[in-house]
């Protein structure tokens, strides 16, 4: 996905969380 960036902001785990 393009959220791969944000996605460890996350902490890795659901990108859905961060998606915004």
């Amino acid at each position: 996905m393009v959220m791969d960036e944000l996605k460890v902001v996350d902490g890795g785990g659901d990108d859905s969380v961060v998606v915004l």
